[in-house]
C-alpha cells in the first residue's frame, strides 16, 4: 500500500527556541477559551503538544482524568516528560505522534486540543477528520491557529517587514498556510463536526523593553537556524519579498526595536510594543448517539 500521507516540517524547528518561545505559555492565557469545557475526569488529547507546557495545565484541570500529548518531535517530549515530573504530575503520558494517522481507538477522548498545528499543515481538513475520529460522542474539539494578516509593530521599519515576509515564505515552502485561520468553522463542519463556533484572542503580545528583547533573542537564533537558511527567500503573498542578504540581515535587528523610544502599537484599549495579532479559533461538537 502507497503511503499517501503529507511529509510536514515544523518552520520553529530550533528546539532551545522552542522552550524559551512555547515552554513559558500556560493555558488560562492562551487557551482559557477552552477551559469552561473541561471538567475533572475527562480524557484529553492535545496534539501538537511541543514542550507541553500548556498540556500540564490541562492535566491538572482535569485530574484524575487522563491526558495525552503528542507531537512528532521527540526532542520537544523529552522536555515535556521532564516537566510532568517537576510538577509531579501521574495522569499526562507524552508520545511521539503524527495527527493525520493517530494510533488510538476511535472515540477514544472527552476533549481534543490542536493549537499552532494545522497553520503548519498542507492538509488541515484531514487532520481535522482525525481529530473528529477521536472524539467520544457529544465530545469537543478546540482548535487554534495565528492569522498573519493581522500582525502588527510600531515602529515602522524596512526589516520588520522583512521578518515577516520571509517567515511568510518559510512557512509556505514547508506547505503550511499562515492565513488559513479565518476558515477554521467552515473546514470543522466540513470536517463532519456538529456544530462549530468562532473566536479570536490575542494572547502573542510584546509590550515592554524586557518582552520586545526576549523576543528579538528567539528571532535571532531562529534566524541562525541551518534549516530556515535553506529556504528560498522569494516574494510571498501580501508581503514584502526578501533576499539572501536580509536573512543574514535579520539577526542585527534583534537589538533594534528594544532601543527605539515611544515604540507602541495600538491594540483595543491597551498600548502593546509588538504583537503577532489575534488568533483565531474554532470548537467542533461530536453529535450525540440517539438512543
Amino acid at each position: 500500500m502507497v503511503n499517501d500521507l503529507p511529509v510536514e516540517f515544523y518552520s520553529l524547528s530550533d528546539h532551545e527556541a522552542q522552550r524559551t518561545y512555547v515552554g513559558v505559555r500556560r493555558a488560562e492565557k492562551w487557551v482559557g477559551f477552552f477551559l469552561p469545557h473541561l471538567r475533572p475526569g475527562m480524557s484529553l488529547l492535545d496534539c501538537g503538544c511541543g514542550v507541553g507546557s500548556i498540556t500540564l495545565d490541562l492535566a491538572e484541570r482535569v485530574a484524575p482524568g487522563l491526558v495525552t500529548g503528542i507531537d512528532m518531535d521527540e526532542r520537544q517530549l523529552v522536555f515535556a516528560r521532564e516537566g510532568a515530573r517537576e510538577r509531579g504530575l501521574t495522569n499526562v503520558t507524552f508520545q511521539q505522534g503524527n495527527i493525520y494517522t493517530l494510533e488510538f481507538d476511535g472515540e477514544s477522548f472527552d476533549a481534543v486540543l490542536a493549537r499552532t498545528v494545522l497553520f503548519h499543515l498542507s492538509d488541515p481538513l484531514r487532520a481535522l477528520k482525525e481529530i473528529r475520529r477521536m472524539l467520544k460522542p457529544g465530545g469537543v474539539a478546540a482548535v487554534s491557529d495565528d492569522e498573519w494578516h493581522t500582525m502588527v509593530y510600531s515602529p515602522a521599519h524596512p526589516l520588520m517587514e522583512k521578518i515577516i515576509g520571509l517567515w511568510t515564505r518559510a512557512i509556505q515552502f514547508n506547505g503550511g498556510n499562515p492565513f488559513y485561520s479565518r476558515h477554521l468553522r467552515g473546514l470543522m463542519l466540513e470536517a463532519g463536526f456538529a456544530r462549530s463556533e468562532g473566536h479570536a484572542i490575542a494572547a502573542d503580545y510584546y509590550g515592554s523593553l524586557e518582552e520586545t528583547r526576549r523576543m528579538a533573542g528567539i528571532q535571532t537564533r531562529l534566524f541562525h537556524d541551518p534549516d530556515l537558511r535553506g529556504v528560498d527567500p522569494g516574494p510571498g503573498p501580501g508581503h514584502a519579498g526578501g533576499t539572501r542578504r536580509d536573512v543574514k540581515l535579520v539577526p542585527g535587528l534583534g537589538r533594534t526595536p528594544g532601543r527605539l523610544p515611544g515604540d507602541h502599537v495600538l491594540r483595543g484599549p491597551r498600548l502593546d510594543r509588538l504583537t503577532s495579532g489575534p488568533a483565531l479559533l474554532a470548537f467542533g461538537r461530536q453529535e450525540r448517539r440517539r438512543s
